[in-house]
């Protein structure tokens, strides 16, 4: 009797990928300005960033982990979202709160604020990473 050997391919990772590829914009993003009043620039270290930070390198060990749910990658994703998103109506707010502090001064009318790239690069990698971990389910469902 001869037994006949049959190669199974291995299944495509890319929703994997695109996930670690999310979560190493959002440590990039981390470390880039969040917000900018004139001169003064704030990163993301020094305030949320540093939680997404953290979050995002959890997701980069889940997607090197197989055997953790595809779930809670998608969920630390999505939180990585939130707190981007709630990051651009805070700075916006508080851009606000200082033009309206130094409105009567000299200055007032002068101050420029803006929300930087670096919280939109943290989104950017929060929506990578819940995509990617989207597609990586479904691929593994059809099997």
């Amino acid at each position: 009797m001869e037994t006949k050997v049959t190669h199974i391919p291995p299944k495509k990772q890319y929703g994997r990928y695109a996930a670690a590829f999310g979560a190493l914009l959002i440590i990039v993003g981390a470390f880039l300005p969040w917000g900018q009043v004139d001169n003064v620039i704030i990163t993301g270290i020094d305030g949320d960033g540093m939680i997404t930070l953290v979050l995002a390198a959890a997701v980069l060990v889940l997607m090197v982990i197989k055997r953790v749910s595809l779930l809670v990658s998608s969920l630390l994703g999505a939180l990585v979202a939130a707190i981007g998103v709630a990051q651009t109506f805070s700075i916006t707010q508080k851009i606000e709160e200082i033009k309206t502090i130094f409105a009567s001064s000299l200055i007032g009318p002068n101050i420029n604020g803006r929300i930087d790239f670096g919280v939109y690069l943290t989104i950017l990698g929060s929506a990578f990473i819940v995509f990617g971990t989207f597609i990586q389910w479904i691929k593994n469902r059809k099997k």
